[in-house]
């Protein structure tokens, strides 16, 4: 069997795998519990009654300290991942925002210095080509290049790439 068809055997069977993995873990606790219930000496009084398979409740309270078991057997590992974690953050320099961009020099050619500089808009804040009928309706709108770039750069479109 090749590592192909264990990936697609294993995806088939997820949760049969699951449950399985469950049972052996529940097992496992059960022997690991029964293990230290042996080894306590006979007759001597812990305070917690036994109800079969590990599972201990305080006799006065009836509390289960399962939970708080397993807790306690994972709280060190999460403590060191969180503790790992916090040290790369700190390590790991912030990403770099870049300013807006103010384009010297348009992305695209459309013969004429106005058409070019509305691209340039384009390319700048909406990152992307425009269409040739936008550059017809800012062109046509007779609005100043200081204007048609206010309109742009507070579009939604363009409040959306930030």
């Amino acid at each position: 069997m090749n590592l192909g068809q264990l990936r697609g055997t294993i995806g088939r069977n997820k949760a049969v795998l699951g449950v399985a993995g469950a049972a052996i873990v529940a097992a496992l606790a059960w022997r690991s519990r029964s293990a230290k219930a042996s080894a306590a000496a006979p007759g001597a009084s812990t305070g917690l009654a036994s109800y079969g398979a590990g599972y201990q409740t305080s006799a006065a309270t009836g509390y289960d300290s399962t939970a708080s078991d397993v807790y306690n057997a994972i709280q060190p590992q999460v403590e060191n991942m969180q503790r790992a974690f916090e040290e790369w953050q700190a390590a790991t320099p912030p990403t770099p925002v870049p300013a807006d961009p103010i384009p010297d020099v348009p992305a695209f050619k459309w013969g004429d210095s106005r058409r070019d500089t509305i691209a340039g808009y384009y390319d700048a804040f909406l990152r992307r080509a425009p269409g040739l009928g936008e550059i017809n309706f800012w062109d046509a709108t007779g609005k100043s290049l200081e204007g048609i770039r206010s309109r742009i750069v507070g579009s939604p479109e363009a409040k959306g790439k930030r």
